[in-house]
């Protein structure tokens, strides 16, 4: 059975479609998982240079008298409440998968660093060196035409369901309620 060759070209075409697809794909995937590595380490050493702020506002206190030992407390109470908000952070980072809005939320977080943490920040950032290698491949050409062509695609709607990105969010947020609601009405049955 003899095959046309305008099939053949046809699906040459769409394979290497498809494979082009298959390539964005990965290195997107590769980028979102870079972003969260990057995020992660800085997130851990904003808390290591948390802890050391506290270790050193506990000296100093030790040490202050009168309105000084006031101000280091105030200070030293501030640490401790960015300390349980990395805490918090990376546990949800590790617990599950974040989005990308996310990531960018906690990295607006770690720029708001207070400057008695934020000078051990910089200097445990500046000696990390496999965190300076990631950085420097996410800021390569490839990564920035892979991210490109993934939020171009993610500001088109889906073919199969006719909804975007934002309507998908909604519509999973939304489901998501429906069933604890189901849940809760189960579990007050249940009790009955």
């Amino acid at each position: 059975m003899a095959v046309s060759g305008e099939y053949l070209t046809e699906d040459a075409a769409f394979l290497k479609r498809q494979e082009a697809i298959q390539q964005v794909n990965m290195l997107a995937l590769e980028h979102f998982l870079l972003q969260h590595k990057v995020v992660l380490r800085k997130l851990m050493h904003a808390q290591s240079a948390t802890k050391k702020s506290i270790r050193d506002l506990e000296q100093q206190c030790a040490q202050a008298q009168g309105g000084d030992l006031e101000k280091l407390s105030e200070l030293q109470a501030q640490a401790k409440k960015y300390d349980a908000l990395w805490s918090d952070i990376i546990q949800k980072f590790k617990v599950s998968c974040t989005d990308e809005k996310t990531v960018s939320r906690v990295e607006r977080i770690l720029s708001t660093i207070p400057r008695m943490i934020r000078k051990i920040y910089d200097m445990l950032i500046s000696q990390d060196s496999e965190l300076r290698g990631i950085i420097k491949e996410l800021a390569s050409e490839k990564y920035k035409k892979a991210l490109a062509a993934v939020r171009k695609a993610q500001g088109k709607k889906d073919l199969m369901s006719g909804i975007d990105i934002d309507e998908f969010d909604d519509a999973a947020y939304q489901d998501y309620k429906d069933r604890h609601k189901i849940d809760a009405a189960l579990y007050e049955t249940d009790k009955r």
